[in-house]
């Protein structure tokens, strides 16, 4: 979440959500390889709406704060047939 900030009047889960949308969009737009469950048009029941209040973190070598977030959660669950 490096040079991110958080909405003042928000609450905590609503503002790393945001940040955590943005980030996926960012990330999509560097890398068409990558998807993430933000923005689908096709399935909008798909989409990440919000981190959990019990959500898992750590400090990373920068000091900022990774969210560990759960596969299929943030991503498109693939099924090998």
């Amino acid at each position: 979440m490096t040079g991110r900030k958080a909405k003042e009047d928000a609450d905590y889960i609503t503002s790393v959500s945001d940040i955590v949308k943005e980030l996926m969009r960012d990330q999509m737009a560097e890398d068409s390889m990558r998807m993430y469950g933000v923005d689908n048009t096709d399935i909008p029941g798909l989409n990440f709406e919000t981190i959990m209040e019990e959500i898992s973190f750590y400090l990373n070598d920068n000091s900022d704060p990774a969210i560990c977030l759960i596969e299929g959660n943030v991503t498109p669950c693939i099924w090998d047939v």
